[in-house]
């Protein structure tokens, strides 16, 4: 995506979630796309402000989480999912209902 678009990728520090959340807020960007893992990206998806999803398991590799962030009102969770789905792990049924 970044190609096509001929943007930079710019990596992140996970151990320090608070960096990535005000480079987000302080941007006049209007868009970001984050990729992470499953101990990752529902504390980013939170600090956001939006609902915080519960742990993904590790093999879940199809969920996307659109944060939309405005002036009217608190930010907005719209969860998704891409490509193909997982095959049910039963290791992760404890942690989220499907």
């Amino acid at each position: 995506m970044a190609t096509r678009r001929h943007l930079k990728i710019q990596t992140y520090d996970a151990k320090k979630p608070d960096e990535l959340i005000a480079t987000i807020m302080k941007s006049t960007t209007k868009r970001f796309l984050v990729v992470g893992h499953s101990n990752t990206i529902p504390a980013i998806v939170g600090a956001l402000g939006a609902p915080q999803p519960k742990d993904l398991c590790d093999s879940e590799y199809d969920q996307v989480f659109v944060v939309v962030l405005g002036d009217a009102g608190p930010p907005r969770l719209i969860r998704s999912r891409y490509g193909a789905a997982n095959a049910d792990d039963p290791a992760c049924n404890s942690m989220q209902p499907r």
